[in-house]
């Protein structure tokens, strides 16, 4: 994903065992500044690193992913140009507070349609956005085009000083986006929006990363169809590297492909044995019906 512990940690780490590895990359996710913050071997302390991830910087800055890059032990590949997700649903089903980000504590963006018909990356969409039901920006079948207008009047109501202590401001967004038209993306346009989506990826990683040179991907949340496996051959990619079981037939004859694999005992040390111990074992298992699905070459 590009979370600032893999310059931070995961880096000094493997470079103190001799390990190399790939940084499979959203690059709209990276914070666009050239700082190198400290590091496990430049005197940062394991203290001062691990709140990184959970506060507002929690994202690797351009800096450090040269930086990366320089080291010779990480290989940057993409994962998608932004990790995002995308309404899959025409019915309301609450709004964005001041207290409320979306969907991940603003870490996974949320795709907007824009007045000008283009998509805008948002990581902290304005108080008073309408939200629907959400999926993977790369996998949903159907995408919902929420109105513009009538997301611009629910984020113009909620500006309103105090509007949030209301006993009643959900009613009145909610009178806002009462019998809205739908409108839907086309099948054409979702293939364009896929299309530009990896080609962007690879353009995107390839010129702020001089020397590097994207040809695998990683879907993000591990999701796979085959329309995405296809417009991945056609934009360049020469590996797929998946997780999560999934069928190689219906894939056949789209790209090689490689297993994600995760790292099952975290859960355990995580959540303590009785509640990371089912998560290991679901984990466990996905890793089991991978190989049994024939995901290992």
């Amino acid at each position: 994903d590009g979370w600032s512990s893999v310059w931070s940690a995961a880096a000094p780490i493997a470079r103190r065992y001799g390990l190399k590895f790939t940084l499979f990359l959203a690059p709209e996710c990276v914070e666009d500044s050239l700082e190198v913050r400290t590091a496990l071997d430049t005197g940062a302390s394991a203290e001062e690193i691990a709140p990184r991830d959970l506060g507002d910087r929690a994202r690797l800055t351009w800096g450090e992913v040269l930086a990366l890059h320089t080291t010779r032990l990480v290989d940057i590949q993409s994962h998608s140009s932004h990790h995002g997700v995308v309404f899959k649903s025409s019915r309301p089903r609450g709004f964005v507070t001041p207290d409320g980000p979306f969907p991940l504590n603003g870490l996974s963006p949320l795709i907007q349609r824009e007045a000008d018909g283009k998509d805008s990356v948002v990581f902290r969409p304005a108080p008073g956005t309408p939200l629907y039901q959400w999926g993977h920006a790369l996998t949903v079948e159907r995408r919902f085009i929420e109105p513009v207008e009538l997301r611009a009047q629910c984020t113009l109501l909620a500006r309103e000083p105090g509007f949030f202590k209301r006993h009643n401001w959900q009613r009145l967004l909610s009178a806002v986006v009462h019998d809205v038209p739908e409108k839907w993306e086309s099948a054409e346009a979702r293939r364009e929006r896929l299309t530009a989506d990896l080609r962007g990826s690879r353009q995107m990683i390839e010129s702020r990363v001089p020397g590097a040179h994207v040809t695998v991907l990683a879907p993000p949340w591990a999701d796979i169809d085959p329309m995405l496996a296809e417009v991945a051959r056609e934009v360049g990619y020469e590996l797929l590297v998946l997780g999560y079981p999934f069928h190689v037939g219906h894939l056949k004859g789209s790209l090689p492909m490689y297993p994600r694999l995760f790292g099952d005992a975290s859960w355990v040390s995580a959540l303590g044995t009785l509640r990371g111990a089912p998560r290991w074992w679901q984990a466990r298992s996905r890793a089991l019906e991978r190989r049994r699905a024939g995901a290992i070459p």
